[in-house]
């Protein structure tokens, strides 16, 4: 932290598709987030150098390749014995996959409710105690 030095491992410059031998720093880091995504990741960021919270944050990476990637982010700050924050440490997770089926899961369920909800017929649905869980107008 007193340095502004980045260090990304080989597999993280992979996914991100920066070439293994860049020099990283926070400008390039940024420069691979989805224009729309900074402002969270950087209060994610905030959040955990003001409060020493944990970082967990969500958002895309536009790849040099221009495929988009969603990551899922954990760290947080480590400390000397005295509390003065030294570096930030964390993980990145690729979620791309669980996006899209969520996204999928989502449609389907739109497409699923206006069928029901503008079929002529009476349908209703029930849980397994019999409850209604869903009735179309």
């Amino acid at each position: 932290m007193r340095t502004g030095k980045v260090q990304w491992d080989r597999r993280t410059l992979k996914i991100f598709g920066i070439d293994p031998v860049a020099p990283v720093d926070l400008d390039l880091f940024f420069s691979c987030i989805h224009p729309d995504d900074p402002p969270v990741v950087k209060s994610a960021l905030e959040r955990t150098r003001s409060t020493g919270a944990e970082y967990v944050c969500e958002y895309r990476v536009l790849r040099a390749d221009r495929k988009t990637i969603r990551r899922h982010a954990n760290g947080g700050l480590r400390r000397e014995h005295n509390g003065t924050p030294t570096h930030f440490a964390g993980i990145n997770f690729d979620i791309t996959e669980r996006k899209h089926a969520e996204d999928a899961l989502r449609e389907s369920e739109v497409r699923l409710r206006a069928i029901l909800d503008h079929n002529p017929a009476p349908v209703f649905i029930k849980d397994t105690a019999g409850r209604y869980v869903h009735v179309n107008s």
